[in-house]
């Protein structure tokens, strides 16, 4: 919220000077599109070109406009330059660069690389202002150690022991805020008092534990506002453990199964699943959530302290949900383990495909025709299986990762895929602008089968 602020100042500043130009870029560790160094200059040097279309020569001059190669493993670093590029074209006077949670830049050897190409540009380009934030991580510190001078930068402490002060004001603006918009307190002076008191020892600096529990709140009648607080751990991870505990004990057997098909889904997934994919990738029952978004929607609804929907995506609410499932919860939600939650999905989507995937699914009249002429169908026939197009074999090989290596199952879905659907689901990968990272990742299954393949042959 710090830096959505900060941008918002630096573009009215923008506004008032013409050589001012302003980029910023949200890393997020939940969205595989937003969690890698290429994403971040990708981002960067989309908004630049935005404001200042003739900025793009400077892209032009290293490959064409050709969107596959945006997903060409040497993109890094063609990005790299064109930035470098940019940013000291003549015509601008001056440039500031946001990133914000670098922390959530999640590959640590592509973190690190960004991170000297940052260091590099601070040093060597001091009319390029660059604002980052992330948690307090010895590596990130390391690495941008090199431009750490009185003159080049500003560093601002947000941890609770450094900045308590400033940390409980804002804390308790919040929670201020939000007692304020529970219509049931109306004019309950006596509740709303006890619960800003407990609300304020609990919080630890933790806005996102105010909003969860103000939620939680919202949701009671008053009379048992006092003891649902009592109750309430100050801690975020026991907090989402009561959640979970909550949700198994009002549900009913089926509905909590649903619920953790949903969660283990959406914390897998490589990037943001939409209703109707989810209901695939999930394993939900078709005879019940096939093409009936609202009947997804209302099922993460029963999961909203972990999950929420915008324009009709689900998202993790939180970084801090995904460590939680992952570590906390992993048996509760990951049954039997990470590994047979990863191949569920690659069955689930390769019976998908198998049924979905079918020639000219488009109806193109052209086989030649040109991806940006291409016109979606009104009736998406790919909206349900879109992820399950790119990812597919991405799961297997991750299924694979542990001591059971392949199953039979996985074989014999995998030569089915390949023999009765490759061209169609080749043609899909196409109209999706997926078939790059689609190729990689066959190519990696391709390596995996073959070794596990052959050395269970040498096993007497």
């Amino acid at each position: 919220m710090l830096l959505a602020t900060v941008v918002e100042e630096l573009e009215r500043e923008q506004a008032a000077s013409s050589g001012t130009v302003l980029s910023y870029f949200f890393c997020q560790a939940t969205d595989e599109k937003l969690n890698n160094a290429t994403g971040v200059l990708r981002g960067l040097i989309y908004l630049l070109c935005t404001q200042q279309p003739w900025l793009a020569s400077h892209l032009h001059d290293r490959y064409d406009a050709s969107v596959a190669l945006l997903a060409d493993a040497n993109t890094f670093h063609v990005l790299a330059k064109s930035l470098k590029s940019i940013i000291h074209d003549n015509r601008l006077q001056k440039v500031y660069l946001v990133v914000d949670a670098l922390d959530e830049c999640v590959v640590d050897r592509d973190r690190d690389q960004l991170l000297r190409l940052i260091a590099e540009y601070i040093v060597a380009s001091p009319h390029v202002k660059w604002i980052l934030s992330s948690r307090n991580t010895s590596n990130i510190e390391n690495a941008l150690a090199i431009c750490s001078t009185t003159d080049s930068e500003i560093r601002l402490n947000l941890e609770v022991t450094q900045s308590a002060t400033q940390i409980s004001q804002a804390v308790e603006a919040f929670i201020d805020h939000k007692l304020s918009a529970i219509a049931s307190l109306g004019d309950k002076h006596n509740i709303r008092k006890y619960l800003q008191q407990v609300m304020r020892e609990k919080a630890n600096g933790t806005f996102l534990w105010v909003a969860l529990v103000a939620k939680e709140i919202e949701k009671a009648p008053t009379w048992e506002m006092r003891k649902l607080i009592t109750k309430l751990p100050s801690s975020l991870e026991d907090f989402y453990a009561v959640m979970m505990d909550r949700a198994r004990c009002d549900s009913l057997d089926t509905t909590w199964e649903y619920c953790r098909l949903v969660l283990s889904a959406s914390a897998l997934a490589y990037r943001p699943l939409s209703l109707v994919e989810l209901a695939i990738v999930s394993g939900l029952p078709q005879d019940i959530f096939a093409n009936d978004p609202s009947s997804v929607r209302e099922l993460v609804g029963l999961c909203g302290s972990f999950l929420t929907v915008k324009d009709d995506v689900v998202y993790l609410l939180h970084q801090s949900v995904q460590d939680f499932l992952r570590s906390r919860a992993v048996n509760t939600i990951f049954l039997p383990s990470i590994e047979q939650s990863h191949r569920n999905i690659f069955a689930r989507s390769v019976d998908a495909l198998s049924t979905c995937l079918r020639r000219n699914i488009y109806g193109l009249q052209h086989p030649g025709v040109q991806i940006d002429e291409v016109r979606v169908p009104g009736n998406d026939p790919l909206a349900s299986i879109r992820y399950s197009c790119i990812y597919w074999a991405r799961h297997l090989c991750d299924a694979s990762s542990g001591r059971g290596g392949f199953a039979n199952d996985d074989f014999e879905r995998t030569d089915r895929i390949i023999r009765n659907r490759f061209l169609y689901w080749l043609e899909a990968a196409s109209l999706l602008r997926g078939i790059s990272e689609s190729i990689l990742w066959l190519r990696n299954l391709e390596r995996l089968l073959k070794v596990d393949f052959f050395g269970r042959i040498r096993i007497p």
